[in-house]
């Protein structure tokens, strides 16, 4: 669902570099990184929340804050998305229908990083299935 989702963002704000799973040292300045977090399972129901993260970096913090608070609008209380289709590595993973998108906090600052990027960060949670 993670890969999807990225693709999702990556056509609908083409301009925020988005990547998934972490930064490396090779990765862009301006950056927003999506991380999977867990979820819960309903068993009965079928229904499957997954916890999702988002985190941006900017040497400039209007930057940083720009790009958190471009995502949170676009996905933020969103019914019915279906995440894309994207193929990685030569592996495809299929398009996803999803219930609802809620975030559970607005996008906050959490302080400066080690090689002082600015940072801002929010989480949502995605659910799957709703029966």
């Amino acid at each position: 669902m993670i890969y999807q989702l990225v693709e999702y963002l990556s056509t609908k704000i083409p301009h925020i570099a988005v990547t998934t799973n972490g930064i490396n040292s090779k990765s862009e300045d301006d950056l927003v990184v999506v991380t999977e977090s867990g979820g819960t399972c309903d068993h009965y129901t079928g229904r499957i929340d997954t916890n999702v993260q988002f985190l941006s970096r900017s040497k400039s913090n209007f930057r940083a804050k720009s790009q958190i608070g471009s995502i949170f609008n676009l996905i933020n209380n969103t019914f019915g998305l279906v995440l894309p289709e994207v193929i990685i590595d030569g592996e495809l993973f299929s398009a996803i229908p999803t219930y609802r998108i809620v975030s559970m906090q607005v996008p906050g600052y959490i302080g400066t990083s080690d090689d002082n990027y600015e940072m801002y960060s929010f989480n949502v949670i995605i659910t799957l299935n709703y029966s």
